[in-house]
Order: C-alpha cells, then structure tokens, then sequence
C-alpha cells in the first residue's frame, strides 16, 4: 500500500487523458520525462530521426516487458522500475502450462463478425474453457459482459458447452441474436416457427433460446441477482413460468432431421448440473472485480476465466472494506 500511496499520481492517470490533461508534463516526474526525452532526439542534428524513434520504441518495450532500464536514467526513476517488478504477480509460466491439444475447428458458419484479432482470441480461450470444464465435469458456462456473443457462440456450437450470455447492453444483445439466429440457421438448427429475433429484451424475463445450448439476456449482475438467474437458469419450477417451461420441452420433443437438439442442455441435464464456470473476454473495467466477487459468494462457481481491459474504469474503494485491509486504504 505504500507503493500505492507513493505514485497514486501516476497509479490514478488515465492514458484515454494523456493529450487532454496533459499527463507527461502534468503527471510525470520532470527528470524522468527529461530521461525518456533524449532517447529519441538526435544529439548531433538536434531532431528526431527514424533510428532515435526505433531506439526509443525498442527500450520502452524492453522497460515494460522485462523490467528492464538503462543504468543512465534517473536513480528515482530505477528505483520505481526495481519496486514494480519486485510486486509484479510473476509472469514466468511454462509453455508446458499453456500447451492445450486444440483440435476442435471451428466451423465457418460460426464466424461471423469476428476479425483474424477476434478469432485469435476466442479460439485460444475456448479451447482452454472447454479443457477446464471437462477436467472439473462442468456443463455450463455464464459469460459476462458476452457483447456480441463471439466466445459464447463458440462454447455453444463448438463444444457443445450449455451458456448464459449476460450483457447490460441491450443493443449488444440485439446484435448478439442476430448473429445467432444467422448461425443456427446456417447450422440447420431450427427455430420452428420464428422467422427473425426478437431483440425486445427484458431485463427482469430471462429469454431462453436453447437449440444450439445459448440463451442471452439484458441483465445488470450482482451477486444477488446472479442467483436469480442461475436458480431460473437452472429450471426452478417455483420459479418459472408455464410458457418457460414449454420453451425448453421443444427441445425434447421435435427429434426430425432437420431440428437438431442439443441433448446436453435437456430439462433434466439443467435440473442437475449446478456447477458452472464463469468466463469474460475483454472484461470492462469493474466487471472483471465483479466476476471474482461473484465466483468467492457463490458455490456453484467452479471456475473462473477471465481476460480483463480497461483497468483505469476500476475503483479502489472496495478494498477499504476488505477484511484484514482497513485503515491502510489510501486516499
């Protein structure tokens, strides 16, 4: 917390207001700026030159990937370098840790929307969700912050995984349907009787849509609401509703060849498996705190994969409360 308290300054500065706050000259000690400033200048000329920038990239990458600094700079400037990576959670892992047998292509028909970065991404993260509920004898997953539902699409027709696409976004909802209803048709999974989506979400009715095993829904979660959804999810009579009910006895009923049915997400498969896995890919700012509060208060989380982003949209308040931190938040 000291460290913290220390370089707050720095700790609390955005990079989206690096231009508008002037965050070099406002924010960042004067001898470290000074320090940075002549590595690209060309000391004979007095300008930059192509081979001052390509050295100055080429340092600034080796500072944030290895901790890395020349023995020039700033004493200060070393030393906050030396304290960061003395803290850094480690970052040294075996490739044998990371070497997953990914066999399972994934079909074209699934791809739309997602560009070579996405595919990239996803590819990579499903195969180790998919490997990680196979280990753990996990059914369902509960992707939060889903957007257009590219990871959750291919949990569901890849791997034949049961998902929960939750996003606060009704647009994201929206679009994604629209991609799902696009591949289930390609698919020949059959929606018997509706022609287009339905992107008239409700916040408060979960809408189910279980050919393929995905469901999306507009929800704002908590942990108390979370446990709503997962009971609701999970078939709770008490709960649902005739018509619910009826939405997911289709799946038992209609065997032809044109209507495939995912067996793994029957009525009875729902009833039983309480355990799940929570994923996000590119979770927004708080809901990457917000997946890990979710996975300590609840049981049914079994696993938990996330990939953050936007960390400067988090809040340290949550750590005053804490047990065993109060008193040493810092203001």
């Amino acid at each position: 917390m000291s460290f913290c308290k220390k370089y707050s300054k720095i700790a609390d500065a955005h990079i989206v207001d690096f231009f508008t706050k002037n965050i070099w000259e406002e924010v960042i000690p004067k001898e470290w700026a000074d320090a940075f400033n002549v590595e690209h200048m060309n000391e004979n000329e007095g300008g930059i030159t192509e081979e001052g920038e390509n050295k100055f990239m080429n340092k600034m990458i080796r500072l944030a990937s290895f901790c890395e600094y020349e023995e020039d700079w700033p004493e200060s400037l070393k030393q906050f370098i030396r304290d960061t990576k003395e803290l850094v959670l480690t970052r040294e892992i075996s490739i044998n840790d990371l070497q997953m047998e990914c066999e399972e292509s994934i079909d074209k028909r699934i791809l739309p929307g997602m560009n070579e970065k996405k595919l990239h991404e996803v590819r990579i993260l499903s195969c180790l969700i998919a490997k990680l509920t196979k280990e753990n004898k996990i059914n369902s997953i509960i992707d939060l912050g889903a957007g257009q539902g590219y990871l959750s699409r291919v949990l569901a027709y890849t791997y034949n995984l049961c998902v929960l696409a939750i996003d606060t976004s009704n647009v994201q909802t929206c679009g994604a349907q629209k991609y799902q209803f696009r591949t289930e048709k390609s698919l020949g999974l059959s929606r018997k009787g509706k022609n287009e989506v339905d992107c008239n979400m409700k916040s408060d009715k979960l809408v189910r849509e279980k050919k393929g095993g995905l469901t999306h829904v507009t929800h704002h979660v908590t942990s108390e609401t979370l446990t709503t959804l997962i009971s609701e999810w999970n078939m709770n009579k008490e709960q649902l509703n005739v018509e619910e009910m009826r939405s997911y006895e289709l799946n038992k009923a209609v065997k032809d060849d044109k209507d495939i049915v995912d067996e793994s997400c029957s009525v009875k498969q729902l009833k039983q498996d309480y355990n799940f896995l929570i994923c996000g890919l590119h979770s927004c700012g708080e809901l990457s705190s917000t997946m890990l509060d979710l996975f300590i208060k609840n049981e049914e989380m079994k696993c938990v994969v996330n990939v953050g982003c936007c960390y400067h949209l988090l809040h340290e308040n949550e750590i005053s409360k804490q047990e065993g931190l109060k008193g040493i938040y810092y203001d």
